[in-house]
């Protein structure tokens, strides 16, 4: 988060945004991440990695020969749920240093001190769309994972079939 603060004739506004963290204060001591922060950190990769896998797995699967049975597999169902666990794990950054010991917030205050900081990380429009995409993978794996099922017992259901579905005397014609 970052923000900046304008002065007009009617009070000073403090607008809020996003910014890339920086690796040293204003004072010049280094901001070290915690183990919460770095988790946080990983397992967004492996969301982003997961994510980016499946789509690329299932555009490949899609250029597939119609003639395959089987047009999901278990892994794709797992990948899903995988995704689904890295996306929430990245909002363990809400116990980081980040957002209960934040030394920029520290130069805020002093700078603004009439002003009330209570906190420095709530639940917002990036978390919502963390939980968003956590809910969203889950069900994509659950989905898959119960399209997988039934794919499975259709082909073991049709591979138990002795005789055509419309035998061969007739073929349509009603007998004439």
């Amino acid at each position: 988060q970052y923000w900046t603060a304008a002065a007009s004739i009617d009070g000073t506004f403090i607008f809020e945004s996003c910014h890339h963290y920086p690796s040293h204060t204003n004072s010049g001591e280094p901001i070290a991440p915690d183990i919460q922060w770095k988790t946080a950190r990983a397992f967004s990769i492996l969301t982003f990695l997961f994510g980016i896998s499946l789509f690329l797995y299932n555009i490949f699967l899609s250029c597939r020969a119609p003639t395959q049975r089987l047009f999901t597999s278990p892994l794709e169902g797992m990948g899903y749920l995988l995704a689904s666990f890295c996306s929430g794990m990245t909002l363990i950054l809400l116990d980081s240093q980040l957002c209960t010991d934040n030394v920029l917030m520290e130069g805020v205050k002093e700078a603004y001190p009439d002003l009330d900081w209570t906190e420095t990380c709530s639940i917002s429009k990036g978390a919502r769309s963390v939980i968003t995409a956590t809910v969203f993978y889950f069900l994509a794996g659950v989905a898959s994972l119960q399209g997988y099922r039934m794919e499975v017992n259709e082909e073991r259901d049709e591979s138990g079939l002795s005789e055509p579905l419309f035998p061969e005397e007739n073929n349509g014609d009603n007998g004439n």
